[in-house]
Formats: structure tokens, C-alpha cells, sequence
């Protein structure tokens, strides 16, 4: 899928207008001080066009754009809109007297998946549709799993059977085949496990996930997870904790939190403790 598919079907366009935080991803953008609203002048900076071009854009997309909230604001109701902030803007403006449009930030980035020459809206449209595509692939992989905890239930009432009428090997058979199957359905969790938004989270979400195993699993010897977890960090990042500097996961890079929070959920999926529980 390429970025035209955003210029020309609105319904894609709607499906990703809340993606606002695209928008400083790919560049700062000034608004007026204390609020989400932007001004012709300064939309036109950010997309790095002229300012005529974005007036033509939105003339030929008032309603779909007045739907994000831009709007033409009298005189009068400026100062009150911007919550009388205007002493205290970042940047400099003008108010005509017929007033200004004001753009918040919606329709900065519907503007961004419309307007064809801009390096900055092309790139606004990849990262859109890199989002678009990872949550396809998100929501097969999930279908996958859901698919493969039905069989999981499947093969443990078939192992109920084969106790009940003594059948070892077939016992056998299905529990090797249960593991199987469990040991694919953690590793495609892992892949679809969404990380926490600041390192500071992700920490927290580190030590609650070891607290509850060392409840569940190691009556409570806490040390005694953590070198569990520590030993599962080593076969999977391959980090010599012990050789590490400092102290619990101080030791550790942003990155490698973040990929140790994943590893952290999937560890209480893997003794089958609800992840929503913990967290």
C-alpha cells in the first residue's frame, strides 16, 4: 500500500485521524502556546509549502477538514479560544479582521494525508501506513493464537479421555503435542506484545511481572525469581547479567528493558497467569 491510497480514499484517511502523534515523529510543529491549535502561517512551515497551498487544500476540503475542527474564528472569540494565552505565545501572528482559521491538530494531520508535494506529508503517510500494516499483521497473528488456545482446550480434554481409559501412550502423545503447540503460541505472543510507553512503565511492569511469579510459582522467594527471570534474559538477549555493573535494572540499556518487559509478559503467560491481572 502506498501514500496515494491516504489521498484518495477518505475512509483510510478517517480510520487514522486520531494518529496524531505521528505528527512529532516526524517533525516538531509549533502551535500557539497552551493549546492544540496551529495557523495557516504555521501548518504551511511545517509542510514546508507555501502558504497558498495549504489555503487551496483546505478550500477544496473545508467539510472534511471543519469535521477535524478547523474552523474560521471572528475577532472577538479569538482571545477566548486561545484561553487568553496570546501574551504568552511561542510564536508571533496576526489577527485579520474578518479573524483567523485556527487548525488543531486532526486536521493538521488530515491536511498532512492529503497534500501531495511535501516531503514532510509523504512522510507522514509512510509511517500511517507502516501503522496500518503492523496491526494487520497484529490482528492475524492474534486470530492464530486465539485459534491455537481452541486446540490447546481440545488436547487437554482428549488427555482427560486418554487418563480416564488408561491410555498412556496416547497420554504421552498429547502432552508432547500440548508443549509443542504452547511453546509456538508464547513465542507468537511475544511477538505482538505492546511495550509500555516510558522506560519508568516499563521497570514497573518488570518487577510486578516477577513479584506475581515469585508469588505463584516460588512461594514467594523473590530472589529467587528475579535469577530466574535474569537466566531467561540471558538464553533469549544473550546478557551476562552477573557481569553487568550497578545494581536490579539499572544495569540495563532502554532497549533491552523494553525487549525484557516483552519477555516478562510472555513468562507469566507461560504459567498461565492473566497478563490483565498483573497489569
Amino acid at each position: 500500500m502506498n501514500g496515494e491510497k491516504l489521498i484518495e480514499n477518505k475512509e483510510l484517511r478517517d480510520r487514522n485521524i486520531d494518529r496524531v502523534d505521528v505528527l512529532e515523529h516526524v517533525k516538531e510543529i509549533l502551535t500557539l502556546a497552551n493549546t492544540d491549535f496551529s495557523t495557516v502561517e504555521l501548518v504551511s512551515e511545517y509542510y514546508e509549502v507555501d502558504r497558498d497551498t495549504i489555503k487551496k487544500l483546505i478550500q477544496r476540503n473545508r467539510i472534511e477538514l471543519e469535521l477535524d475542527g478547523l474552523k474560521l474564528y471572528k475577532y472577538n472569540d479569538i482571545s477566548e479560544v486561545l484561553e487568553n494565552t496570546k501574551k504568552g505565545l511561542d510564536v508571533t501572528f496576526k489577527i485579520p479582521p474578518r479573524g483567523l482559521i485556527l487548525i488543531p491538530k486532526r486536521a493538521i494531520l488530515r491536511i498532512g494525508m492529503l497534500l501531495r508535494d511535501s516531503e514532510v506529508a509523504k512522510e507522514i503517510r509512510t509511517r500511517l501506513l507502516d501503522i496500518v500494516h503492523d496491526a494487520e499483521e497484529r490482528t492475524e497473528i492474534v486470530n492464530d493464537v486465539i485459534e491455537e488456545i481452541r486446540t490447546e482446550q481440545n488436547l487437554k480434554e482428549d488427555m482427560l479421555e486418554a487418563i480416564i481409559s488408561g491410555d498412556h501412550n496416547k497420554l504421552s502423545v498429547l502432552q508432547t503435542e500440548l508443549i509443542g503447540l504452547k511453546n509456538k503460541r508464547i513465542g507468537n505472543l511475544e511477538n505482538i506484545v505492546t511495550n509500555s510507553v516510558t522506560i519508568t512503565e516499563s521497570k514497573a511492569i518488570i518487577n510486578k511481572c516477577v513479584r506475581t511469579i515469585a508469588v505463584k510459582k516460588f512461594n514467594c522467594m523473590f530472589g529467587k525469581a528475579w535469577d530466574e527471570f535474569y537466566r531467561f534474559i540471558n538464553y533469549k538477549l544473550g546478557i551476562n547479567v552477573k557481569n553487568r555493573k550497578g545494581k536490579g535494572l539499572a544495569r540495563f540499556s532502554n532497549n533491552e528493558i523494553l525487549e525484557m518487559e516483552k519477555i516478562a509478559k510472555c513468562w507469566l503467560e507461560k504459567n498461565d497467569i492473566d497478563l490483565k491481572l498483573v497489569i
